[in-house]
């Protein structure tokens, strides 16, 4: 091929040019015609590269010809190869235009695209009946990247109160930097998501279903018909429920989100995340991701396909694990409330048990609320917690769900560690919460190992019966010692009244009548301090609410008699000038055994051997002081 022509004339008198030979040397200027013509002929590639050197044969040998002997083997592996590759070439120009038009069936760049990616994609795409599907790097890359991608500035998103928390962290500190506006609403709250899609519009919805960590159950199909005919687009994230359990697009929705991680590739040992639906959209967002660059490994990608062969089996078994333990936790003493939706008082039950809705089950991830001291926020609490995660024998203490092997956690250390309390009251994140992921072992093992696990979180148990140094409950980001309170003295109490008093003349029916109108459960029985002010009575005893009518259901005619002989000479005292601490331990020393109730500390002073009464302090008051208390602390922090 020639260049542009020099205007340039050599003049007569100049020297002529010297020939090439004669600047480089002639053994050389031989050896670079030798190589030239290595390669001016008509051969193919391949057999260059055969004639080439040692190190070009080490590069090129047995991969620079575009189909080998043995290519078609690609084709009929059993298992989808790994295409373990940054770029893909093309062998002319005229394959780079096909390319770009659409017309040529590859890839460019790895970030754009991979052949063991894509596989992935279009399987996952036949398990959500999707019209397209992109997969990455994580399942928060999917979310972070969906939402750049269809979210503009000064876009308005509604999501739901219980979420996966990084979510939540980043539509609550990154979106509005970009001016994007966020509404919560309950997860069950339909009609306000209406009044918001009708008087104020938004840009999309998110959601999970089912969420993460409380179970909770979204109406897909009367969410998904809203954002349709307000034009907001409907993104379900359902990493606890899977395709196999629930499918977000059958009932309207524009696109579903999972966490690939979980359940799709199920077993703990590869990231990926997975977002489907109308093609439309995930054009969007697969070009957004090309820039952002959160691809997955072709590697992962194999590991996701061999994965997402056994999702059904695996979930079903994870299905029938969830229930089984969930219908034994609901009926144990130790546990407050087990959250998972095909229980009869779970608040989302008529949705989740729509015929539409939920077809084989509800996942293998439930959680639930140890009962510890009544107090879901105390340190006894969250030790009782630990105890019984400590003792389990079967499940791995970690952070994630979904795969083969059972997983556990307490919330408030893995999820909400630096979370104050303020946050964590806002989203029932109790010091008692437990998540437990349930993998395909069988589920008489998993309910054996959890009742024997139970044994460790009576009230009163000590640390050292069962799991020796167990931690303080973690402070949050800017909370001070939530153990605080309890160097409070009881006169720091807040509305100490002068206490209600029957004497050894009332009558039981008047009794119960003072404790009904006082709402309390036992009152003191007093009388005159001997030389003393009007105002200075002695406690004698004290009559409970649980110890009279028991009386008076055996022996109905004692309704009009005096109540002094059914009164207790035993009761809790301490002196004003004790802590807070000091009156919950007396008080949890005498619980009573028959009906759990804590009852009431007499607060009085000793004079002359008899007690001065001063306040009656109940179990409840000092536990609504904890919380206040905590709560204020917070609160005044983080302004």
């Amino acid at each position: 091929m020639s260049g542009p022509l020099d205007d340039h004339r050599n003049s007569g008198d100049c020297e002529p040019e010297p020939s090439p030979g004669s600047i480089i040397g002639q053994k050389e200027s031989d050896e670079m015609e030798a190589n030239i013509a290595r390669f001016s002929d008509n051969d193919n590639r391949n057999k260059v590269i055969q004639r080439g050197g040692e190190s070009t044969r080490a590069v090129h040998g047995g991969e620079r010809q575009k189909g080998g002997l043995k290519a078609r083997a690609t084709l009929d592996a059993l298992a989808t190869p790994i295409v373990q590759t940054a770029t893909f070439t093309f062998r002319n120009t005229a394959e780079i235009v096909a390319y770009n038009e659409g017309k040529y069936e590859s890839f460019e760049y790895g970030r754009y695209g991979n052949p063991t990616v894509r596989a992935a994609e279009e399987k996952i795409m036949s398990l959500e009946n999707a019209e397209d599907c992109l997969v990455s790097a994580s399942g928060m890359n999917a979310v972070t990247t969906m939402l750049l991608a269809l979210v503009d500035s000064n876009g308005h998103v509604v999501s739901t109160t219980d979420c996966y928390r990084r979510t939540r962290q980043f539509v609550t500190t990154i979106l509005p930097k970009m001016g994007v506006r966020l509404t919560v609403i309950d997860p069950a709250d339909c009609d306000e998501l209406e009044r918001i899609l009708k008087t104020e519009g938004a840009t999309l919805f998110f959601s999970e279903q089912i969420t993460n960590p409380l179970c909770r159950i979204i109406d897909t199909e009367r969410i998904a018909a809203l954002c349709k005919q307000y034009k907001c687009i409907s993104c379900i994230d359902t990493t606890f429920a899977t395709p196999v359990n629930h499918r977000p697009i059958d009932l309207g929705a524009d696109l579903v989100l999972t966490s690939g991680t979980k359940y799709l590739a199920g077993h703990n040992d590869v990231m990926c995340g997975a977002i489907s639906g109308s093609k439309e959209y995930i054009d969007k967002i697969r070009k957004l991701h090309g820039v952002l660059g959160g691809v997955c490994d072709p590697h992962a990608a194999f590991m996701l396909l061999r994965g997402l062969k056994t999702l059904s089996l695996r979930v079903q078994q994870q299905n029938a694990n969830a229930q089984a333990m969930a219908e034994f936790l609901d009926k144990h003493p130790v546990i407050e409330k087990v959250h998972y939706p095909s229980l009869p008082h779970h608040r989302d039950h008529a949705v989740a048990n729509r015929k539409s809705m939920f077809a084989k089950g509800f996942g293998g991830v439930l959680s639930f609320e140890i009962k510890g001291d009544g107090n879901p926020w105390s340190q006894d609490t969250f030790d009782a917690t630990a105890r019984f995660i400590d003792a389990l024998k079967i499940p791995y203490i970690g952070p994630s769900l979904g795969g083969v092997e059972t997983l556990i956690e307490q919330v408030r250390v893995i999820g909400y560690y630096d979370q104050p309390l303020e946050v964590r009251q806002r989203l029932s994140i109790t010091n008692g919460l437990v998540r437990y992921a349930c993998g395909i072992e069988d589920a008489a093992d998993l309910i054996a190992d959890v009742a024997q696990a139970l044994e460790y979180v009576h009230p009163g148990m000590k640390r050292s019966i069962s799991i020796e140094d167990l931690p303080n409950a973690p402070r949050g980001e800017g909370e001070d010692d939530p153990m605080q309170w309890t160097t409070k003295k009881v006169t720091d109490l807040p509305d100490l009244q002068t206490p209600v008093t029957v004497n050894v003349d009332t009558t039981c029916s008047e009794a119960v009548t003072l404790m009904k109108n006082y709402c309390v459960d036992q009152l003191p029985v007093v009388q005159q301090f001997p030389g003393g002010k009007a105002e200075d009575l002695q406690v004698i005893a004290v009559i409970s609410m649980a110890a009279l009518s028991r009386e008076m259901l055996k022996h109905p005619e004692i309704v009009d008699a005096p109540l002094f002989p059914y009164a207790s000479p035993k009761f809790v005292v301490v002196q004003p000038d004790a802590t807070l601490g000091e009156l919950a331990d007396a008080l949890s020393a005498f619980t009573d055994r028959r009906s759990g109730d804590t009852g009431c500390a007499i607060v009085a002073e000793k004079t002359q051997g008899k007690w001065l009464l001063k306040h009656v302090v109940s179990r409840v008051d000092i536990l609504d002081f904890e919380t206040n208390a905590v709560h204020s602390i917070t609160r005044k922090n983080s302004k």
